[in-house]
C-alpha cells in the first residue's frame, strides 16, 4: 500500500533498536518490514521476521501482558541483558518475577518467531555477585518499537492511515 504523500512526514515516537528516536512516517513504516521485530504499541500490531505478516501468536499485550512487559523492556534497553532483578520488572509492590516467570515471558515473546529467535539467555551477576538468568538482544538484531505520533508535531493518531502498516509496503 502506497503512504499518503502528505502523510510521509508525520514523525513517530519510536524505539529502534533499543533508541529513542523521532522517526517520520515513511521511514517507520520501511523500517517495520524489514526488522526482526516491529511493534505498534497502542495497536498492539507487531511483525516478525521482517516478512510483513501478523504471527500466529495473536495480540501480544491483550493475550499475554506480562510477556508483553518484558517484551517492551528488552527491547528499549538496547543490548543491555534484562534478568530477574532488574526494578523495571518489579511489581507495585517492589516484587521481582520468580526465574520460571522470566522464562516464561521469554518463551511468549520467543514464540511468535518461526525461525530463530532474536535475542539469548546468558547469565549475568547481580551487585552482590549473585549469577542471575538474563535475557538480551542479538548484536546482529534490529528492531522497532512505534509509541505514537509525536505529540510535539501537531499531528495527532488520527491523521495516520494506519492501515498502512496490516497490508505490507509496496511503492512507497
Amino acid at each position: 500500500m502506497r503512504i499518503p504523500k502528505e502523510q510521509k512526514n508525520i514523525p513517530l515516537k519510536c524505539w529502534y533498536n533499543g533508541r529513542r528516536a523521532i522517526l517520520p512516517l515513511e521511514k517507520a513504516y520501511r523500517l517495520f518490514f524489514s526488522v526482526s521485530f516491529a511493534w505498534i504499541l497502542f495497536l498492539d500490531l507487531y511483525r516478525t521476521d521482517g516478512r510483513g505478516r501478523r504471527p500466529k501468536g495473536g495480540a501480544l499485550v491483550k493475550d499475554a501482558p506480562g510477556a508483553a512487559k518484558f517484551t517492551l523492556k528488552l527491547l528499549t534497553r538496547g543490548r543491555l541483558a534484562l534478568s530477574v532483578s532488574d526494578s523495571c520488572l518489579m511489581d507495585e509492590h517492589g516484587d521481582s518475577p520468580s526465574r520460571g516467570l522470566l522464562t516464561a515471558w521469554a518463551h511468549r515473546f520467543g514464540g511468535l518467531f518461526d525461525g530463530p529467535k532474536p535475542f539469548e539467555q546468558r547469565y549475568v551477576y547481580d551487585e552482590h555477585g549473585n549469577r542471575q538468568l538474563a535475557y538480551l538482544m542479538k548484536p546482529d538484531e534490529r528492531w522497532l518499537i512505534i509509541v505514537d505520533v509525536d505529540s510535539d508535531s501537531g499531528f495527532t493518531r488520527e491523521d495516520v492511515d494506519w492501515q498502512i502498516f496490516e497490508t505490507g509496503p509496496q511503492d512507497v
